[in-house]
């Protein structure tokens, strides 16, 4: 079976020893972790070797760990599936979810201790990918999507016992109990499962060149390559990889200062003409560490020319632009030194993942708009959906019912995530999509969404509104933004996919846009709603669009008092008489 294994750079940063690094088949290919929106394992064939990296190569790094206990973390997870419901398993959920915690913070101090320990044949590891920051997971209990007598692998946040693998060497030259050295070929062994880490020869039908990667009874070995020694990854200093911000020291240059070449982007990162060179602003050796925080100048090595910023906007159609383009120029001068500024490792996670979650809001728009959608990739994207309202309101996903969650604070980066990478604007895509007639009719029809098996498609519309009524909390631009595609929105009020919800969350604290969009026109739209599904809901929509951050607005008041109180509109009124006798209305 060592034929069929197509393995060849799969890089693993660990901080436990120095004899870590890549794990490396026969043949060719890089084991990453699939996207941060997919939790698949594969091995890519025509990615990139050790000579010709690829250009993903943070896809490709684990972390080799010591191994995590599980046990209190297990019967937590146990006794929190839905079902009990009674004081006491409130409060026997409470002392497991303690249990729990405390249990993960002993594992913590435990890696702690173990930093820098040699990793012996027969030790038990986990694999924690960096770029996710999930552990490889083997799970017993379901087949393998592609090769149905093999098990299932994952990448899973928490990890469980299946994270546990033996590491064994590969052939008879190494025993157990002997160091695991750079270069050795090696068998991953999971614990609970019995069958190695296996490279399929099958490729994922929406990843071409993607080979699954699995668990079964298979001679298959992965070579262990160095990445970085554990005592090289020190917080204090740059690294390669590390995630950095630039931030100019001086603003703006002088308008007459010529600008010989403007910095643009290249395809191709082994271009000779993208390197440049860090110089210090203070005085160091030549081989020096450059610490983080400090201040660099970067000289282009083609053109021997310094980086320098200018006052030309890059932004122009915005209207009030803040990013200003960099160019090169002959003159090195002192007050163009950039900061080097660290990025912590969970700011570049939630960039990667609403990049990847974009890519993927497009791909998915773009079939429902062709009805060429598989009922996987509609359990895919509802299941992304669902993680997008948890990745903006920051919560950890739970058994809660994803529509009902609401927060007083979501996490302001990412609702500005959601605008800068393009996410607002797929779920738009995805909202139009169904309903857009690409020449044979469109896939469905708003008025069809009430049919029971359209149900998943309904579902997935309330879920879009979902998230863009959690971008825009408290965030103007994004309201902004959002108030952009209100005539849209509009359409698809009373389909019960919560578009006048978020309309309503829209404006109701944003006076500018209330007084801007809301004219008889939307107060009769409401209005019918109420006459039509006889829901008090509608009307509470209605005393929203009343208010906007606790003040009246009286040109919407007296909308709404012309509409309801409309003659036209008496039906929806409820009648009352008073009796004089008895001192009390009734209803007739």
């Amino acid at each position: 079976m060592l034929d069929s294994m197509k393995s060849r750079d799969n890089n693993f940063l660990k901080q436990r020893t120095k004899r870590l690094g890549k794990y490396r088949g026969n043949f060719s290919s890089n084991f990453v972790g699939e996207r941060l929106v997919d939790d698949r394992c594969v091995v890519q064939p025509d990615a990139g070797d050790l000579n010709n990296p690829p250009k993903k190569f943070r896809d490709c790094l684990f972390r080799l760990c010591p191994m995590n206990r599980y046990s209190a973390q297990k019967q937590f997870w146990k006794a929190a599936k839905p079902g009990g419901t009674s004081t006491t398993d409130t409060v026997l959920l409470n002392k497991l979810h303690h249990a729990a915690d405390l249990e993960k913070k002993q594992n913590e101090s435990e890696n702690k201790k173990l930093l820098g320990t040699v990793i012996q044949y027969g030790n038990v590891i986990q694999l924690l990918h960096l770029k996710s920051n999930k552990y490889l997971t083997v799970n017993k209990r379901l087949p393998a999507l592609l090769e149905k007598n093999a098990m299932r692998v994952t990448l899973d946040a928490a990890g469980n016992e299946g994270s546990w693998f033996y590491i064994q060497p590969f052939y008879k030259l190494r025993s157990i109990g002997d160091n695991v050295v750079i270069g050795d070929k090696v068998v991953l062994n999971p614990v609970n499962a019995g069958q190695p880490l296996h490279a399929s020869s099958h490729q994922l039908v929406d990843n071409p060149g993607c080979n699954e990667v699995n668990s079964v009874n298979c001679t298959t070995s992965w070579k262990i390559v160095l990445f970085m020694k554990w005592s090289d990854n020190q917080e204090v200093v740059l690294k390669g990889l590390d995630s950095e911000h630039e931030v100019m020291r001086a603003r703006a240059r002088n308008p007459q200062d010529k600008v010989m070449y403007t910095l643009v982007s290249v395809p191709d990162g082994n271009d000779i003409s993208s390197i440049f060179e860090l110089d210090p602003t203070t005085l160091r050796g030549g081989d020096s560490l450059v610490p983080r925080n400090s201040y660099v100048r970067l000289r282009h090595l083609c053109t021997n020319t310094w980086v320098h910023s200018t006052n030309q906007p890059i932004d122009k159609e915005e209207e009030k632009p803040v990013m200003l383009r960099i160019g090169t120029s002959p003159l090195k001068e002192d007050k163009e030194a950039f900061a080097i500024v660290p990025v912590s490792p969970a700011e570049v996670r939630d960039l990667d993942f609403a990049n990847d979650a974009s890519k993927v809001l497009a791909s998915i728009a773009a079939k429902l708009e062709k009805g060429t959608i598989t009922q996987n990739e509609r359990r895919s994207v509802t299941k992304l959906l669902e993680d997008l309202v948890y990745f903006v309101v920051d919560i950890p996903s739970s058994a809660q019912d994803v529509l009902e969650i609401t927060v007083n604070k979501p996490n302001r980066e990412r609702q500005k995530l959601m605008r800068e990478q393009n996410i607002l604007k797929q779920i738009f895509k995805l909202l139009q999509a169904p309903f857009t007639d690409s020449g044979d009719g469109p896939m469905l029809r708003l008025e069809e969404l009430a049919d029971q098996r359209h149900a998943p498609f309904r579902h997935i519309c309330r879920l879009c509104y979902r998230v863009l009524r959690h971008s825009q909390q408290d965030y103007r631009k994004n309201q902004e933004y959002i108030a952009k595609q209100f005539r849209f929105m509009q359409k698809q009020i009373g389909y019960d996919v919560l578009a006048e919800d978020t309309i309503t969350a829209l404006l109701h604290n944003n006076r500018k846009l209330l007084e801007k969009h809301i004219t008889a026109a939307e107060i009769d739209t409401f209005v019918s709603l109420v006459r039509k599904n006889r829901e008090p809901r509608f009307l509470d929509y209605l005393s929203d669009l009343c208010v906007s951050m606790n003040k009246s607005i009286p040109v919407t008041q007296e909308l709404i008092c012309n509409a309801v109180l409309d003659p036209a509109n008496a039906d929806i009124l409820i009648e009352t008489k008073y009796s004089p006798y008895t001192d009390y209305y009734s209803v007739t």
